[in-house]
C-alpha cells in the first residue's frame, strides 16, 4: 500500500522491480519480519516493498582498510550518487559481514580521470597505503576490484565520502 492504495502487479513487473528488503542493512525492522512472514505462509499474495522511510542501504566493499574514521569510496557510474544524500546513514558490509555504520557526508561525480586527480588521496585504500608508508595507484585499484574489461577512467564514477559512526 502506497499513500492509501493497493497496487497491483504484472508478473513481469514484480521480475524487474526489487523488494527494498533485500538490500536494507536495518536489523530491527518489523516490516521486514512481517513481509518474511507473510511471504512465507504463501497466503496467495506476495509483499514487496517500494519505498520505506527506514532503508538502510548496505554499501560492499571488497577491502575494508582504511574504512575509518573519515574517508571516501569510489564507485563506477552515478547510481550510488542517486541513491545516496548528504546525512543519509548506511551500514557498511564485507564478505558475508557487518561491520560499520556511516553517514554519507559529501558526493562528487563526473568523469573518473578528473575526479580521482582531487579525490583519490582520501579514497580508504590511498588511506591505508599511507599509513604504511606506502601509495596507491587508484586506477589500478579500481582495476583489481571492477577488472580491466569493466573499469574505463573516462566513464562516470561516484566519490561517496563517509564519517564512521560505529
Amino acid at each position: 500500500m502506497i499513500d492509501g492504495a493497493y497496487t497491483l502487479e504484472s508478473t513481469n513487473e514484480r521480475r524487474q522491480s526489487d523488494n527494498l528488503c533485500d538490500y536494507c542493512g536495518a536489523a530491527k525492522c518489523f516490516v521486514k519480519k512481517r513481509q518474511t512472514r507473510t511471504n512465507k505462509n504463501e497466503i496467495g499474495a506476495a509483499v514487496a516493498v517500494r519505498k520505506c522511510i527506514g532503508f538502510l542501504p548496505i554499501l560492499n566493499f571488497q577491502d575494508a582498510a582504511g574504512c575509518e574514521g573519515d574517508f571516501n569510496t569510489c564507485r563506477l557510474g552515478l547510481s550510488w550518487a542517486a541513491r545516496l544524500g548528504i546525512g543519509k546513514e548506511i551500514i557498511l558490509h564485507q564478505r558475508d559481514k557487518l561491520y560499520g555504520r556511516a553517514v554519507v557526508t559529501d558526493i562528487h561525480t563526473g568523469v573518473f580521470e578528473k575526479l580521482a586527480k582531487t579525490h583519490g588521496r582520501y579514497n580508504h585504500l590511498a588511506i591505508a597505503a599511507a599509513r604504511k608508508g606506502e601509495s596507491l595507484d587508484l586506477h589500478q585499484a579500481m582495476i583489481n576490484g571492477y577488472g580491466k574489461n569493466w573499469f574505463d577512467p573516462l566513464k562516470n564514477c561516484s566519490f561517496i565520502y563517509l564519517s564512521l559512526l560505529s
